[in-house]
């Protein structure tokens, strides 16, 4: 039923425009060299790769465009593209898992290792109460490592379904902040790192989750405790201006 009309009328407008551009390339040109477009023709819209020829014809040029729909094609390298996606997510919710494992393991090995200390000082008899309080005190602290660090894997699954929640009030954060980091003050001593905690404010109230700014100075203090060499130096620095702290 197209047979015999003229492009101009099965065509949409701007399709016509696209048309009448290519006609402009072609006056110069013999060949239109291949090309992504969209065209709707007869009221329907396609994705095609096209190309044109002019053709030289005894009384006036002819031009010959050939398109080709390529929704199957784009519609594979769309898979292509998800799949790699995919093995992507894969691989660095493996790395994920591995590295989480490893951050279990050490405190698991602390706490069983403080076990078996304590108990060989039961059987000899050999347990003083300075040195129960030191190995309680390991005990505890690891133990609220492995409860921080369940914590962190249920909020991941939280996030994932959008069910995370801040419970937000006003708070002196340089307070909350000053606390975090001076709970790991004997940890750093112990380690022989000089950790630092400076402020130009004594408070600042702040609408703020406190348990999840605690967090978050935690685990960047235990990141700054493991990679800080000996005698090396953390400095914890609060600082504010008209909008951010």
């Amino acid at each position: 039923d197209l047979m015999g009309k003229s492009i101009y009328d099965i065509v949409d407008s701007a399709s016509y425009e696209k048309i009448k551009e290519k006609d402009k390339i072609l006056s110069k040109e013999n060949i239109l060299k291949p090309r992504y477009n969209t065209y709707t023709i007869n009221g329907i819209t396609i994705e095609c790769e096209e190309i044109g020829v002019k053709l030289k014809d005894t009384y006036k040029d002819l031009y010959l465009f050939i398109l080709r729909d390529i929704k199957y094609r784009k519609e594979y390298e769309n898979m292509i593209v998800k799949l790699k996606q995919k093995e992507e997510d894969e691989k660095l919710k493996n790395q994920f898992f591995t590295n989480i494992s490893h951050e279990f393991r050490t405190p698991i090995n602390i706490i069983l290792g403080t076990m078996q200390v304590v108990n060989k000082k039961i059987e000899k008899n050999n347990l003083e109460m300075d040195s129960l309080k030191k190995y309680g005190k390991y005990i505890k602290q690891n133990s609220y490592r492995l409860l921080r660090l369940a914590n962190n894997l249920i909020d991941i699954s939280k996030m994932d379904i959008g069910a995370y929640e801040l419970r937000c009030s006003n708070q002196n954060i340089v307070n909350i902040i000053e606390e975090i980091t001076l709970s790991v003050a004997d940890y750093t001593k112990n380690n022989k790192i000089n950790l630092i905690f400076d402020t130009s404010d004594e408070e600042i109230i702040t609408y703020c989750d406190a348990d999840k700014i605690e967090r978050i100075m935690l685990n960047l203090l235990s990141n700054a405790i493991k990679y800080t060499p000996q005698n090396g130096f953390i400095t914890v620095d609060i600082t504010r201006d008209e909008s951010n702290i």
